[in-house]
């Protein structure tokens, strides 16, 4: 019996369901610009499913177990990133589900005093104000060979940085919680995926 049929997991699943369905719940409110909250929300939804995945992902390389597609190019897959472009890529190879996962989990729970316009950006997360007074886009930087207390980068430092805007930070919330909610289902097969989250 391979790791995501234990009961165990489907806490995790159970967890990944929820929170899928209250980032819907809050995303139909209709809410006044001026009294919604989906961006902080969508971030702290965002950032335990981020460590759920990373976890998964650990154990799937373990046990060579599927992938679910996340190792499959961000135009490949319909998760309403397809025409996302990283403001910065250091990294090689072509950027996947699994990549952007693991440098967007880094950025949010390894923050520091991120600037995005530093010279040498550090690992953390922010937004980009823009005079609307309303959150229009978030910076994520994935930044492991910078420390704190540099001022210029590094040679060969390796630099991830890409921005979502509100609308792919609530699909990327909504994709993963489906994803990761699959064990909840009776019977799971441990491959199919279906749709138990509607956006």
């Amino acid at each position: 019996m391979e790791y995501y049929h234990q009961e165990k997991f489907r806490i995790e699943a159970d967890l990944a369901l929820r929170i899928g369905r209250i980032a819907r719940q809050y995303n139909n409110l209709n809410l006044p610009e001026s009294e919604s909250y989906d961006v902080t929300l969508n971030l702290c939804l965002l950032q335990a499913l981020l460590s759920q995945c990373t976890e998964l992902m650990k154990k799937m390389d373990r046990t060579g177990s599927a992938d679910f597609g996340l190792h499959s190019p961000i135009n490949e897959v319909c998760w309403g990133l397809e025409d996302l472009a990283p403001d910065l890529d250091d990294y090689s190879g072509t950027l996947t589900i699994a990549r952007l996962v693991k440098n967007l989990r880094n950025a949010m729970c390894h923050p520091t005093d991120f600037n995005p316009n530093a010279g040498t950006p550090s690992t953390g997360y922010n937004t980009i104000p823009d005079g609307s007074g309303m959150i229009q886009n978030v910076v994520f930087c994935n930044s492991p060979d910078v420390n704190r207390s540099m001022r210029e980068r590094i040679h060969s430092a390796r630099v991830f940085m890409v921005t979502l805007t509100p609308p792919q930070l609530y699909s990327l919330v909504i994709k993963l919680s489906n994803l990761l909610a699959q064990p909840t289902k009776e019977n799971w097969d441990g491959k199919t995926i279906t749709d138990l989250i509607a956006a």
